[in-house]
């Protein structure tokens, strides 16, 4: 049974359970008595039902969580509390949007926050609109595609949620206070391959887009080079656009890259085929900047600032060569589905290249097309002939 004292102007309720070698005490104080009363049911239903409940989780706001996350969360390879990545500040600032909502209005207990919530946040972002770009249409960017309707993928859905765990996790070791155990369980997360793309270059497509940047008034010639260096590599856009001179070996045809530059975090060693160490020393010779500039960014695709930058120039590249739907990212399926086309490298040594832990998510890139397998077994026919 619970007990409840009058302490001054307050209520103190005081539950003890044993349970074994680990006994269950909780304390908390109230304004009103029948508030404490109302707490000790609640909590007393919860336990009898076999619950966990910690008071801690109670008296922090899932808005505060964030905040503190934000400010004392270290990632991995930072150097200090607080550097996260621009990902990572966007997806913390949408899940507080989506929980909390305007203004705080809907903000929750960790406490308050239980399977059905998770649930009912999954499913609402999977439905949610995104909003249209603020301001007048005749001050809109004519490679503004905000015609159509537009939902938020399974896979950014997944990201948010994963988030969600991330913060509630952190801050529970944080604050020493326990989580359900049984509060991630059960979900219906989107699948990470939900929604995926398998969107690659239709006939004339790359054709357009190279025109497009050749007759680019700005970074033609550079947007021509990263094509063709992202299709050689099979890379990421944030491992090229983060790439520095001193990751690259043209000699050896090598280029090292970090595991801070990773999606996965995992150091890993890319062989330069002719074609991208043809379009390094290409850069090296084009580049006339100073010593002092050129040391300040030593990276060969310093042209673009990150990653963001990057997307938004290559949407406007695209629009202009009149190829919808493609994006940069689709340069890696298209690189990655090549290897399998027009190589003999075994699943292993195409995951060292493209840098998959996974040979299920390094399947998933693939779209593979059927006459260009014909034609791979027809050329092995052909040897087996030749060699009976």
């Amino acid at each position: 049974m619970a007990a409840i004292r009058r302490r001054g102007e307050s209520y103190e309720v005081r539950i003890f359970r044993q349970n074994g070698n680990d006994p269950i005490k909780l304390t908390k104080t109230f304004k009103k008595h029948a508030e404490a009363l109302a707490w000790a049911r609640v909590t007393e239903a919860k336990l009898d039902r076999g619950e966990r409940v910690s008071t801690k989780a109670e008296q922090f706001m899932f808005s505060r969580a964030c905040d503190e996350f934000a400010a004392h969360y270290r990632p991995k390879g930072a150097a200090a509390e607080g550097e996260l990545s621009k990902r990572e500040t966007q997806l913390l600032a949408g899940v507080r949007a989506f929980l909390c909502g305007d203004d705080l209005k809907h903000d929750k207990t960790i406490a308050g926050i239980t399977r059905d919530t998770l649930q009912k946040f999954i499913d609402a972002m999977l439905k949610a609109r995104i909003s249209e770009a603020p301001g007048p249409i005749k001050k809109r960017s004519i490679y503004y595609d905000g015609g159509r309707e537009r939902f938020y993928a399974p896979s950014t859905v997944r990201h948010h949620f994963f988030q969600i765990k991330k913060v509630l996790e952190w801050h529970s070791r944080r604050e020493k206070y326990s989580l359900d155990p049984d509060l991630f369980k059960g979900l219906h997360i989107p699948s990470a391959w939900a929604g995926k793309r398998e969107r690659r270059f239709e006939h004339g497509e790359r054709d357009a887009i190279e025109n497009a940047a050749r007759t680019s008034r700005k970074l033609g010639a550079e947007w021509l080079l990263l094509m063709r260096f992202a299709l050689a590599t099979g890379a990421r856009a944030q491992e090229m656009i983060k790439a520095k001179w001193s990751d690259i070996s043209i000699e050896r045809r090598t280029w090292d890259i970090p595991p801070e530059n990773v999606k996965t975090s995992t150091f890993r060693q890319v062989p330069l085929p002719r074609d991208a160490a043809e379009v390094l020393r290409e850069l090296r010779e084009r580049d006339t900047r100073s010593e002092v500039e050129a040391a300040a960014d030593p990276r060969p695709f310093h042209f673009w600032k990150d990653t963001s930058t990057l997307s938004k120039g290559w949407r406007r590249l695209c629009v202009r060569a009149g190829v919808k739907d493609f994006h940069f990212h689709d340069l890696r399926h298209e690189a990655i589905c090549l290897l399998f086309e027009r190589t003999a490298l075994t699943d292993a040594e195409i995951m060292s290249i493209t840098g998959h832990t996974n040979i299920s998510t390094l399947l998933g890139y693939m779209k593979l097309r059927p006459n260009l397998l014909a034609d791979k077994i027809d050329a092995g026919f052909a040897r087996h002939a030749t060699a009976g």
